[in-house]
């Protein structure tokens, strides 16, 4: 899951040990592999509706990766935004139960 591999890298961020443009791909990749899982699930299931939803899902993040992650002007963009949340955040925690609200 997405959520599990970013909350176990997060903190490896947080500290130091890692740097964000290295968690970058890794979001990304998690990200594009449980669409990915979606569209089997959908497909062995023979659920036509969620498939389409599923298909849709995946080449929202194929294209998004292909249009952020290639050029590195374009991937300072959600590198910065998700800086400037941290300091935020670090000053008032509060910040991330508004930013995710």
């Amino acid at each position: 899951s997405p959520s599990i591999t970013e909350s176990i890298l997060l903190p490896f961020v947080a500290t130091g040990i890692i740097e964000l443009e290295q968690m970058f791909p890794w979001s990304l990749g998690v990200n594009m592999g449980l669409s990915l899982t979606n569209v089997y699930t959908a497909w062995f299931l023979g659920m036509d509706k969620y498939l389409h939803i599923a298909i849709a899902n995946l080449f929202f993040n194929l294209f998004g990766t292909m249009i952020w992650y290639p050029f590195p002007t374009l991937r300072q963009f959600p590198l910065h935004g998700a800086l400037i949340v941290g300091i935020a955040t670090r000053m008032w925690r509060g910040v991330s139960l508004v930013f995710f609200a």
